[in-house]
């Protein structure tokens, strides 16, 4: 804790220009180290089961408050920095990029462990956070339409949005790269109804869903009307594409031999419940696909999506092909294929037609 508020406080004294931070690196690597040694614990078999619950509650009261002062700190410095890349019109580059990229990734990873050890409580605290950032992200689309230039305090919120749903995703998935997509088992926990607090937990990550598919609609929308208004950000579409692709591919009509199972597997396991998901998925793919064709990383990670489901089986993918949506992007990959690169309006005018 002592190591995150002295980090951000900082950060917020250099106003974001991290390489003027002292001790950046010492305290990067301290902080790393404890989360990886925090991950080590919370996921130890014996201290995390219920043949030691003692100990495990004992844990959880010591860790979990941890996640809390991480997201916090984390998400606040990382928009700091943004709005100071933008006010000074710099930009990380590409190595540097990747370097804190991976970096973020094994922190996100291991703060997930400690997240997960009181799960209600760590869905609050991102609940709170989405509070604060939501409405001002909201308006900032309601202002799209006026072709006005990206400023410092757009791409700080902007960033401060795509932080949380990175934190929102990796407490609530796991990597399945390779793996069979399973929703991790502390959600499960939490989730069951036998359980004190398991419907406040399992209504906080429906409620969750909800809202980011508020947030990705609202950026939808506008990238159809306006694809080319700068305040709208191809790397917070990416981050929800990707957000979705992870949580669906666990959540969204789980293993038959899980449907028998309550909580938080009844919650997306019928038509009714799943169809909608999958419906909505595809609109996205299909607005990305035809309005920022330029944005590759965003056209990959919306292909990634729908190839995820369909591998489902054969149940998604018939929800799938009813889906306008769906049946709009196939048309359009039929058109496309047989169109040469150099095909003149004309011909793409009468292929479309």
């Amino acid at each position: 804790k002592w190591l995150l508020e002295g980090s951000l406080a900082e950060c917020e004294r250099v106003q974001g220009d991290i390489e003027c931070m002292e001790g950046l690196e010492w305290k990067y690597e301290a902080v790393s180290q404890i989360l990886q040694c925090s991950e080590a614990m919370s996921d130890d078999y014996w201290l995390v089961s219920g043949d030691a619950q003692t100990a495990s509650d004992n844990l959880a009261n010591v860790l979990a408050p941890l996640y809390g002062h991480y997201i916090a700190c984390r998400v606040r410095m990382s928009s700091l920095e943004e709005h100071y890349l933008t006010q000074q019109g710099e930009d990380l580059d590409e190595i540097r990029e990747m370097i804190w990229e991976f970096g973020v990734e094994e922190e996100m990873v291991s703060a997930a462990s400690l997240g997960r050890l009181n799960i209600s409580a760590s869905l609050s605290t991102l609940a709170r956070m989405f509070q604060q950032c939501v409405p001002r992200l909201m308006s900032l689309f309601e202002g799209v339409g006026n072709f006005c230039d990206m400023t410092a305090a757009m791409a700080a919120l902007l960033e401060e949005a795509r932080m949380l749903i990175l934190c929102a995703c990796h407490l609530l998935t796991d990597e399945c790269e390779g793996e069979t997509p399973s929703i991790p088992d502390a959600v499960c926990n939490a989730c069951q109804l036998g359980r004190p607090s398991g419907n406040d937990c399992l209504a906080s990550i429906v409620n969750l869903i909800e809202l980011l598919r508020s947030v990705a609609e609202a950026q939808a929308m506008k990238v159809s009307a306006y694809p080319k208004e700068s305040c709208l950000s191809p790397l917070l579409a990416k981050t929800l594409m990707w957000f979705f692709r992870r949580w669906g591919a666990a959540y969204v009509l789980p293993l038959s031999d899980d449907y028998h199972r309550e909580g938080i597997f009844a919650r997306w396991t019928t038509p009714e419940s799943a169809s909608p998901i999958i419906s909505f998925c595809a609109t996205l793919s299909l607005i990305y696909f035809c309005h920022w064709p330029q944005e590759k990383e965003l056209q990959d990670e919306s292909t990634a999506l729908l190839l995820i489901l369909a591998k489902k089986g054969p149940f998604v993918r018939q929800l799938m092909m009813v889906s306008p949506s769906f049946q709009q992007i196939a048309a359009l990959h039929s058109i496309c294929a047989s169109l040469r690169h150099n095909a003149s309006q004309a011909e793409i005018v009468a292929s479309m037609s």
